[in-house]
């Protein structure tokens, strides 16, 4: 198989995923950012093995639908109907992640990709593949049973599920979504909750956050050299834990609450501010957007600095959307 026609087809599959996720930010009503931050993998055009284009093609996959959209196949309620498309996304998910596991964690040669192969995600997936040649042939070589290892068929077929996958987001999700105008219930329990969570809970958000904090051109010199310098001196943990021990004084000021139960009323608060369809400054949902309120009370900058968004009540901040 001559391997220019497996490099077109990733970067074919790469310029879809960015032109969808620019669609959701240009197009819909609620500049959302499907893939946040999505950079695909640069593939040497040298390559010449097709196991080699396989395992980019698995990392490459792996950051677009697990470090940039993996809120978008949780398998709790989200804005996805719960019909046999979801079930394909789901299953795909799970699918690539554990195959991607062969390749970048420690397994013994027994947990190699053959046997990896032989589970329930992919089994599920197998009348789909057909459409895309996967014969019963190919489902034997890639269950272990032909007796060996077929990579150009993982590929073409991992490739073209990920392929469904954009087009049930492309023609589902985001469909959902613009039909849905001027609901800020659907918006905020279906689409910003979900992503907020997910930067909520990832230590490398607020890393990224900092850092464009500290690149903002409006602060001083002092304040940009005193943020630079805990990004510096401080682990991803330690500055997640100092950001969220700016929550508890913003919704509580006793010192009693814990800044995972702020996340709530911090959500619905930014959210309000900035992401409703009511709000008048509407912004992209970054983690910088998201977090840069607390980083102003984590240095301290006086709120008519660079009109930071006000302080809201408690009360204020839990009021439904």
């Amino acid at each position: 198989m001559d391997n220019n026609r497996n490099l077109n087809l990733i970067s074919l599959f790469q310029n879809e995923a960015i032109s969808i996720n620019e669609k959701a930010r240009n197009t819909t009503p609620t500049k959302i950012v499907l893939f946040d931050e999505y950079r695909p993998k640069t593939i040497p055009s040298n390559v010449n093995d097709v196991e080699v284009l396989f395992w980019y093609l698995i990392v490459d996959l792996y950051c677009l639908f697990h470090d940039s959209g993996g809120y978008l196949f949780s398998d709790k309620k989200t804005i996805w109907p719960q019909n046999d498309d979801r079930k394909k996304l789901v299953s795909f998910y799970h699918a690539l992640n554990e195959v991607r596991s062969t390749f970048c964690h420690n397994k013994p040669e027994t947990a190699y990709l053959s046997s990896l192969l032989n589970n329930n995600h992919l089994r599920m997936l197998f009348p789909d593949w057909r459409k895309i040649g996967a014969s019963l042939e190919k489902m034997e070589n890639l269950e272990g049973k032909g007796g060996k290892q077929l990579f150009q068929d993982y590929f073409d077929i991992f490739l073209g599920g990920a392929n469904i996958c954009l087009d049930i987001i492309n023609n589902d999700f985001l469909t959902i979504l613009c039909n849905n105008p001027n609901n800020d219930t659907v918006l905020f329990d279906e689409w910003f909750n979900p992503i907020f969570k997910m930067y909520f809970n990832n230590v490398s958000t607020y890393v990224r956050a900092y850092r464009s904090f500290s690149n903002q051109p409006q602060l001083t010199n002092a304040i940009r050299a005193l943020v630079k310098n805990d990004l510096q001196k401080k682990t991803a943990k330690d500055l997640k834990k100092n950001l969220t021990d700016c929550l508890d004084p913003l919704f509580n000021g006793h010192g009693t609450l814990q800044p995972i139960d702020c996340m709530y009323p911090y959500s619905k608060f930014i959210f309000n501010l900035h992401y409703s369809f009511n709000s008048q400054d509407r912004r992209e949902l970054t983690p910088f957007n998201l977090f840069y309120p607390l980083l102003f009370v984590r240095f301290k900058i006086p709120q008519n600095f660079v009109s930071p968004p006000p302080i809201r009540t408690q009360a204020v901040a839990k009021s439904p959307a």
